[in-house]
């Protein structure tokens, strides 16, 4: 065996037991719920023995202990059960599919991002949020906004005030107040940064220079 496949083999051997109990704590299944997924006519046959279920239990135990299934179509059922495939069962990849460490790596968002997007498109409520999520992308004005507020925000935290800059600076902040109230509670964080910010700066009043440094 050439060290490829000796590789390859060393990983399936480490990834199995630690991504199938990986994947069961993920969907909050305990072991027995797993095993009524991976053999649901074992469990739903009234004629079947406690003994053969019992069995069942114990097959998923062991895989998460270092044993591996002798029947292949056990891989293919842990892999519909866990809502995953192969190639994560194997090591091949670190999200549960392929299409979701797709997104990943082209957008850097997290696995755990993706999957939740991906129910929430998938429940009548939660598609609205998938809209809003969408369209807040999409708004540049909003990016940049965001953008400028933190700096405006963090800089009259640490710099100093002045007659000349004052006026600009509250203009600048009176804008991202009203474009954040606008918004979702996404934002509310920011949109409290800003204010605070603005009492800050009102606070200075019209001396000629005041630090505002805390």
């Amino acid at each position: 065996m050439d060290e490829e496949k000796k590789t390859d083999m060393r990983k399936f051997l480490e990834s199995f037991p630690a991504r199938v109990k990986a994947r069961r704590a993920e969907l909050k299944l305990t072991q027995e719920e797993l095993a009524i997924l991976v053999w649901p006519e074992i469990f739903s046959d009234a004629n079947m023995s406690e003994k053969a279920r019992d069995t069942k239990r114990k097959c998923i135990v062991g895989y998460e202990n270092g044993k591996f299934p002798k029947d292949p179509d056990v891989y293919f059922r842990l892999c519909e059960a866990l809502h995953c495939d192969i190639g994560y069962l194997f090591g091949e990849r670190e999200c549960s599919t392929k299409e979701i460490q797709g997104v990943k790596d082209y957008t850097g968002l997290s696995a755990e991002s993706i999957e939740l997007l991906s129910k929430l498109n998938n429940d009548p409520e939660g598609v609205e949020i998938v809209h809003e999520i969408d369209g807040l992308i999409l708004d540049r004005r909003v990016i940049r906004c965001l953008h400028d507020i933190r700096i405006i925000a963090s800089g009259i935290m640490r710099s100093e005030i002045t007659d000349n800059n004052a006026s600009s600076i509250r203009a600048m902040l009176e804008v991202a107040i009203l474009k954040l109230s606008t918004l979702s509670n996404l934002y509310a964080y920011d949109k409290l940064n800003a204010e605070s910010a603005m009492n800050r700066l009102n606070a200075a009043g019209t001396k000629e220079k005041t630090n505002l440094i805390y």
